[in-house]
């Protein structure tokens, strides 16, 4: 039995918690991920739904539900006890607030059951009279619209027509013309899958180039593992979006022929202005006046700091990309499933695109992009659990040119390279890690990214004599990391305009290193860096090599550089011995320790 849920997320919650008890396959939506599509793709038996959520008018709602063909099911409402007497009459069924899931689920199977053949799905009228009241005549010889061939309705008896109630009427009309529907479209699809296969591939080059519309799926967050249904997404050339929720709070990703292209969450630490603030890139007055113009006019964060002169014109592409990295990287650390209730979260996949007119796009592949969210969010038990021990064995299972390149877009370190050659299939994880002399989480998170991406396969049995796949060979002799592409430098108007820029951009350079100098004075280690206190060691060394780039001579403006040389000198000191303590377990646990309890200090 099949039971779709349409509510907000608190409420959704509590009810397909209680149906999964109970056996019921559910799905919880909201209406803003095309209510049609969930409930033609799901084919619910009943559906439950808070009207209000799709549209203040009930019945407005109700008739965007009933539109779908799939959606002619009992329906049960759900609203507060002032809406009862309104909306009980629309309704199969009404559920005061606060609900009681459990009645529900019963009544809903009490409702369902009955109806259920032996097999399990709803049996349909096995006939329509009303079809021969209705249809009046033999229909034509000619086709649907758009070419779609006629239903082929049966003559009508004229003497059914005063005998039949116009209810039974429009019900039995309304199944009859879904099952014809669902015949006709049948048709049409094989139709169009026979053309296909016999269509020269050129044909099927050209759609495989645009990918392929996500279908639509879900299930609990870690099953199966993120990392694994981002390589899936990517190897589908999929397009469409991956949402992750967990309680109330909501991150999305938007992929275009399998390449993350956009994210977005509702979580307020994941805004733009909160991520640069955290990043000593923002003072406090730069972001509250950012924040009071975004509330008052709606416009983009990143256009407003640029305008108020708190970012370069040549920064906003980079950082927005950073941006929607970061949310993407976050989502690594959501539950793996395992010892949290798959109640816990929630993922769903579906067609939905992004937003044509989104002016800026992630760049980097999504290799790169599932490699560093291992490297940041998968700590090395994590890592054990997923590949079965460190006594497992890892089988490459590719070689050649396009695993080469599909290496190089993963952005491997010259320690990851060597790690790759080393899956012979025939040493285990442990004894890898020990040749290398390198980190559990190296060995094994290079080695999760790569089944990630099936170009590998983890075993416990390998026979000794197999030979060493070529992609070991492929990348024996590459020892360079993939250059990050240049960003292209703004258009200038000319020497007025150049020198205004130039004098700009030195404003930002002074008052983002007197910042961090303030930080070196009041802050720690954490602060300075930019980090929360639970960073991983990865995100340390990448956060410690992003501001080195950035305060270095070459990453500020000459005369910048040298009127706050002495500021800068005691930045850098503090950033080397930030890195260095963080980056020691055994220092860090120290240095912790004698930290304040509560979190690491953010702007207000």
């Amino acid at each position: 039995m099949k039971l779709l849920i349409i509510a907000g997320p608190y409420e959704a919650d509590q009810i397909r918690r209680a149906a999964v008890s109970a056996g019921f396959d559910t799905v919880a939506i909201e209406p803003g991920e095309s209510l049609s599509g969930w409930i033609s793709a799901t084919r619910p038996d009943l559906i439950v739904m808070a009207p209000q959520i799709v549209n203040r008018d009930p019945n407005v709602a109700l008739a965007k539900v009933r539109a779908t063909p799939r959606g002619r099911v009992p329906i049960f409402f759900v609203g507060d006890a002032a809406d009862e007497p309104r909306l009980r009459p629309l309704a199969d069924g009404f559920f005061v607030r606060p609900i009681a899931p459990a009645d529900l689920v019963e009544q809903a199977r009490a409702r369902v059951v009955p109806s259920h053949d032996k097999s399990g799905p709803i049996a349909r009228p096995p006939s329509s009279p009303a079809i021969d009241t209705l249809a009046g005549g033999v229909p034509g010889a000619g086709s649907g619209p758009k070419g779609l061939p006629a239903l082929g309705l049966k003559p009508l008896k004229a003497q059914h027509a005063a005998s039949a109630k116009p209810k039974d009427l429009l019900r039995d009309l309304a199944d009859s013309i879904d099952a014809s529907l669902d015949a006709e479209m049948l048709s049409v699809a094989r139709g169009i899958v026979t053309e296909a296969a016999a269509t020269p591939s050129a044909a099927v080059s050209g759609l495989r180039d645009e990918g392929s519309p996500a279908p639509y799926d879900s299930g609990p967050i870690g099953s199966p593992d993120i990392a694994i249904l981002l390589g899936r997404i990517h190897l589908e050339r999929l397009n469409g979006r991956l949402t992750f929720r967990r309680g109330l709070a909501k991150k999305t990703i938007y992929f275009e022929r399998g390449a993350p292209v956009f994210a977005s969450s509702n979580l307020p630490d994941d805004r733009m202005g909160e991520m640069l603030a955290r990043q000593g890139r923002l003072t406090r007055e730069q972001r509250a006046k950012g924040a009071q113009i975004l509330e008052s006019t709606g416009r983009r964060m990143g256009g407003v700091l640029v305008e108020l002169g708190a970012l370069k014109e040549s920064e906003l592409a980079p950082l927005v990309r950073r941006h929607y990295e970061e949310i993407t990287y976050s989502v690594f650390a959501w539950p793996e499933g395992g010892g949290v209730p798959a109640e816990d979260g929630e993922w769903t996949l579906g067609p939905e695109p992004v937003d044509p007119d989104e002016p800026i796009r992630l760049d980097e592949p999504a290799p790169a992009l599932i490699m560093e969210g291992i490297r940041r969010k998968y700590a090395a038990p994590r890592l054990l659990r997923r590949l079965g021990g460190g006594t497992q064995v890892v089988q490459l299972l590719v070689g050649g040119a396009s695993a080469s390149a599909v290496l190089d877009d993963m952005a491997l370190s010259d320690e990851e390279r060597l790690v790759v050659r080393r899956f012979d299939g025939v040493r285990t994880l442990d004894e890898i890690r020990a040749a290398a002399n390198v980190g559990e989480e190296v060995v094994c998170g290079v080695a999760w990214a790569l089944v990630a991406l099936r170009l590998a396969s983890v075993t416990r049995t390998v026979d000794a004599g197999t030979a060493l796949p070529k992609v070991a060979v492929a990348v024996a002799g590459n020892g360079t990391s993939r250059p990050a592409p240049a960003e292209p430098a703004p258009p200038g108007d000319g020497a007025g305009d150049g020198e205004r820029d130039r004098a700009r951009d030195q404003e930002i350079d002074r008052a983002r290193v007197l910042a961090r100098y303030a930080l070196v004075e009041e802050g720690d280690y954490f602060e300075v860096l930019g980090l929360p206190r639970e960073a991983s060691p990865h995100e340390v060394r990448r956060a410690h090599q992003a501001l080195s780039r950035e305060l270095s001579a070459a990453g500020l403006d000459p005369e910048v550089a040298a009127e706050l040389e002495g500021p800068l000198r005691a930045i850098r000191a503090v950033l080397d011995e930030g890195a260095r303590v963080l980056g020691d377990p055994r220092l860090r646990h120290r240095y912790q320790a004698q930290l304040p309890l509560a979190s690491a200090r953010r702007p207000e």
